[in-house]
């Protein structure tokens, strides 16, 4: 089996190498291998996304041409891609032993709160993804007058869309909507930071941009390609 998974390997490889398409990152979950690819097509890159099942599950490679390589390598750098995620609240999280300690107790039901709260947030329209972090102290009920103003807080990263059915995304709707999921939590302490992209799919969609094609559509431009240059349609008389 795993001979079979290596050959399967080697031929794609080979194939690539055939079609003069080079390897530019590997070993990516699908989440980070999208958003590159997504990153590439805004600049024009003609990028490939490949899927690559094992006995471990799948992983995806995005592969660009040999001769612009250095150029996509270049966009990763500039975008932090693919970003490195910490571990975070999860990893003490994780099962150590057959008893859980009351630490990992408490941060199991944290996420549980956390993945409750972002599944919420996605199903609101133009909502795209989010995250959250959410700080609930553990008030002991034998100390309480030390502890009278310990109050848990909140602090979300959401990116949207325009809405179609023209719902407005603000702060104090995020606000109030998350502090209603979490026992005593003022609208007040919820900080949230709100940031609006066009949808993965849609850029797929389209596909590789041309540079400045974006630029030329929001100011009603048009653009055209000489000799591998992106100039202004009324400069190519002047160009020849």
């Amino acid at each position: 089996m795993r001979l079979k998974k290596y050959a399967i390997l080697f031929f794609s490889l080979v194939f690539l190498a055939g079609c003069g398409q080079e390897t530019l990152q590997q070993g990516l979950s699908e989440q980070d291998a999208t958003e590159i690819l997504v990153v590439l097509y805004q600049n024009g890159v003609n990028a490939t996304k490949v899927k690559t099942e094992s006995s471990e599950g799948a992983t995806y490679s995005i592969t660009v041409p040999k001769d612009i390589i250095q150029n996509a390598r270049r966009i990763l750098v500039e975008n932090n891609l693919p970003k490195v995620r910490e571990l975070g609240s999860e990893g003490i999280c994780k099962e150590k032993g057959l008893i859980p300690t009351p630490e990992e107790e408490k941060c199991r039901k944290l996420l549980a709160k956390k993945g409750d709260i972002i599944n919420s947030l996605q199903r609101v329209p133009g909502v795209i993804d989010a995250d959250i972090v959410l700080n609930v102290p553990e008030i002991s009920p034998f100390n309480t007058e030390t502890q009278s103003e310990a109050r848990p807080t909140a602090s979300a990263v959401i990116r949207v869309k325009k809405s179609a059915d023209g719902y407005e995304i603000t702060e104090a709707r995020m606000q109030q909507f998350i502090s209603k999921s979490v026992e005593k939590l003022d609208p007040r302490d919820v900080s949230v930071i709100i940031s609006y992209v066009q949808p993965p799919q849609e850029v797929l969609a389209k596909g590789p941009q041309a540079p400045g094609a974006e630029a030329a559509a929001a100011g009603n431009v048009k653009l055209a390609t000489i000799a591998g240059l992106v100039m202004k349609a009324e400069s190519v008389q002047r160009f020849k």
